[in-house]
């Protein structure tokens, strides 16, 4: 797990709120995506609380920065590896 602040909105933070539930981490103090428009992994320093902040304390506690959303970024300084999905691959019938 490594600091990360990353730009996210509402919606995106909904996304992968369960997946982040799943693996144990504390969600905490989550505020208007407006004014606190980074979610952190360490809020208050703190590795593995994640939280919402403003552009002025994003580059606080040694924090990597990310000014556009990635999913899997994100969770990966989470320490959390997403199974990628498989598509099915398309096949013949075969008539006998």
């Amino acid at each position: 797990m490594k600091p990360i602040a990353m730009k996210c909105s509402e919606e995106q933070f909904k996304k992968i709120k369960p997946i982040l539930e799943k693996n144990n981490l504390i969600i905490e103090r989550i505020t208007d995506f407006i004014d606190n428009e980074y979610l952190v992994n360490n809020f208050a320093g703190d590795l593995g609380v994640i939280s919402n902040i403003s552009n002025l304390a994003k580059n606080n506690n040694n924090r990597t920065c990310f000014e556009e959303w990635d999913e899997k970024i994100f969770l990966k300084y989470c320490g959390i590896i997403k199974n990628e999905e498989i598509k099915p691959t398309k096949r013949k019938r075969v008539v006998f």
